[in-house]
């Protein structure tokens, strides 16, 4: 039962290991961005264009001159719902470890698990606001980001559970 019941020590046992590796997938899709952005001629403008529609309500422009709130608003809210999903992703993995399933397919699992998730996280921003993902930003790039991201945290969850396994 729930009411009444103490709280343990450790109740958020993989928040410690979740926020850097949440830091990790949201410091590889920023930097693509950051690249992307560099190499049109623009640095910052997405996480710029981001933080002013989402947070001002302002038409998604990717020209627009940057702001500093808005890049440090932007991207704040990015690490927390990376650290987020990688705080479910380090927990299925402790489960799914607990259960005996191999590493390989564990990554395999959590690579797409987390990608569908950044997906569905994306989608939702860009439908509660002015972004017309498909138009301002293209699939292609939409797609490349979540998987860059999926992929370098299901890559930090493995190379976690591979140091904690006991030496054979």
């Amino acid at each position: 039962g729930g009411v009444g019941r103490e709280v343990r020590a450790g109740a958020l046992p993989y928040l410690g290991a979740a926020l850097p590796i949440g830091v990790i997938g949201a410091a590889a899709v920023a930097i693509f961005a950051f690249v992307l952005d560099t190499l049109a001629g623009r640095p910052l403008a997405t996480p710029n264009a981001l933080g002013a529609t989402l947070f001002h309500g302002a038409p998604f422009d990717l020209a627009a001159p940057i702001q500093a709130g808005y890049v440090f608003a932007y991207t704040l809210m990015h690490g927390a719902l990376f650290c987020i999903a990688a705080a479910g992703a380090v927990s299925a993995e402790a489960t799914l470890s607990r259960q005996g399933v191999s590493l390989n397919v564990q990554f395999v699992f959590g690579a797409v698990g987390l990608f569908l998730g950044l997906l569905a996280s994306f989608l939702l921003m860009a439908s509660l606001s002015e972004i017309r993902w498909s138009a301002d930003f293209g699939v292609g790039r939409i797609l490349a980001s979540n998987v860059i991201g999926a992929v370098a945290m299901a890559t930090a969850i493995h190379q976690r559970a591979v140091a904690r396994r006991p030496e054979a």
